[in-house]
């Protein structure tokens, strides 16, 4: 039963690493080799043409000393795979060819190379996804990196396009999507060309390219120039650097971090170490310019390396900054020098960085005692002003106290004026009343005082004349 799973068991090739020795054949080894396995190349001369068809990953030792040559006849290295890498190598002498030719080869990484003396430095038809990056591209003939067509979406960084017959790169025939930055013009006749209507992109996240030929101005002091370059096409680098670009791997616990460089000086034997003493971490490199002239760096860290804060060292400290550009993944700094051969030194230390805590925890509490400071002193205002809303209210409140204090009393007034009026009223009813009832009973008094002045008129008269008659 066991048997049958294990023959029903899928059976993967072993990857393995295969040595080529100097005065072996390098196209044999890749002959020979399975999928995925990576061809280790020692230094030597190699006059061959190497055609790779499968995945796998070619490395030479030394990309000064381990040399594949092409005699000037024929493409050096011809690509056919996917997926594949070729590192640490010369490549030269392909006469009318290509240094290295990728042919409908995709998702490819091309790094770390020198190619020079070619016809093109790279060709490329119908590859698109590949990496081309930290390669030393020189001397050919026409282009430095010419697209044939229908090769899109490839990243080109980190390369040194120097004495190139007419183009550093040429980008035409389809060919769309490219991202090209972090790269040095040094061309014999013309920088890059982009043919119109491919839409490449000329710059990578707040950096481009270096060019020979740009002429703009740094007024802000970030390394990166103020003005776009112009590539030939109608496109744009929209931030062009002010000096060449170089990449530094290091290898630090275990990890390896890059560390970029951007300087008008020539850089060069740049290390890093931990001091004996002090443990501090200790970035140096060499930085050559014309005497008496001003030089700069922009020089990006991972904070995973090395944090801030950082002193620099250039023959004396100097100042530096961090742009604005810096992240929690990345410091940018930036700061110049007086040209000779200078030692820059970037270090930082234990020390430092619990003192630059400290100062940053004083600063902290200092700006939340001015934020409390100025809560304070709103607060205060706005205490001021409801005070004198208050003595306003109380002021108001006074006058209107008065003002109704005044009705109150104009109406009392009112009150008695109208009470004197009806005891008035009523007294002038009263004496009408008392009139009229007088005058009533004096109008009955009279009538019968007529009546009985009548009878007595009539009686009299009677009586009178009696005596008469006796």
């Amino acid at each position: 039963m066991l048997g049958v799973i294990a023959a029903a068991s899928p059976v993967h090739a072993t990857i393995r690493v295969r040595s080529v020795l100097a005065g072996q054949s390098i196209q044999a080894a890749i002959d020979a080799a399975n999928q995925d396995d990576t061809i280790f190349v020692y230094n030597g001369t190699y006059y061959e043409h190497v055609n790779i068809t499968k995945t796998i990953s070619l490395v030479g030792l030394n990309r000064e000393t381990t040399i594949i040559d092409g005699g000037s006849n024929g493409t050096v290295v011809r690509l056919n795979a996917n997926n594949a890498s070729i590192r640490g190598f010369t490549l030269r002498n392909g006469g009318s060819d290509p240094g290295i030719f990728l042919n409908n080869s995709n998702g490819n990484s091309i790094e770390d190379n020198i190619i020079m003396n070619n016809y093109n430095g790279i060709s490329l038809e119908q590859s698109s996804n590949n990496a081309i990056d930290r390669n030393v591209i020189q001397s050919n003939e026409y282009c430095g990196i010419y697209t044939v067509t229908l090769s899109s979406n490839n990243i080109i960084s980190g390369n040194s396009f120097e004495s190139n017959g007419y183009y550093g790169i040429w980008v035409s025939s389809l060919s769309s999507g490219n991202i090209v930055y972090h790269n040095n013009f040094n061309d014999t006749k013309f920088e890059a060309y982009n043919q119109k209507g491919m839409d490449n992109i000329w710059d990578y996240a707040g950096e481009g390219n270096h060019w020979k030929d740009y002429h703009g101005l740094d007024l802000n002091e970030d390394g990166i120039g103020d003005t776009p370059y112009f590539v030939f096409g109608n496109y744009t680098d929209n931030y062009p650097l002010m000096g060449r670009f170089s990449d530094f791997n290091v290898a630090f616990q275990k990890q390896n971090f890059g560390v970029t460089v951007i300087s008008n000086s020539t850089v060069s034997g740049f290390r890093f170490k931990l001091g004996e003493e002090t443990g501090n971490k200790i970035i140096r490199y060499y930085a050559q310019g014309t005497n008496n002239t001003l030089g700069f760096s922009r020089v990006r860290i991972p904070r995973a390396l090395m944090d801030d804060p950082y002193t620099v060292i250039a023959g004396e400290e100097v100042p530096s900054k961090l742009l604005a550009s810096s992240n929690s993944t990345y410091a940018y700094m930036y700061f110049t020098y007086n040209h000779t051969t200078q030692d820059i030194t970037i270090f930082t230390s234990k020390a430092m960085s619990l003192y630059a805590d400290l100062l940053r925890n004083h600063l902290n509490l200092e700006t939340n005692l001015e934020s409390l400071n100025s809560s304070y002193r709103t607060l205060l205002q706005n205490y001021d002003s409801l005070l004198g809303n208050y003595t306003q209210l109380q002021k108001s409140y006074d006058a209107l106290s008065d003002s109704n204090q005044r009705l109150i009393t104009d109406n009392y007034q009112s009150v008695q004026n109208i009470q004197s009026l009806s005891y008035i009223f009523a007294a002038i009813v009263l004496v009408f009343m008392v009139v009229t009832i007088y005058l009533s009973r004096s109008s009955g008094k009279s009538s019968s005082l007529v009546t009985s002045n009548a009878g007595d008129v009539r009686g009299n008269t009677r009586r009178s004349v009696e005596p008469n008659d006796k």
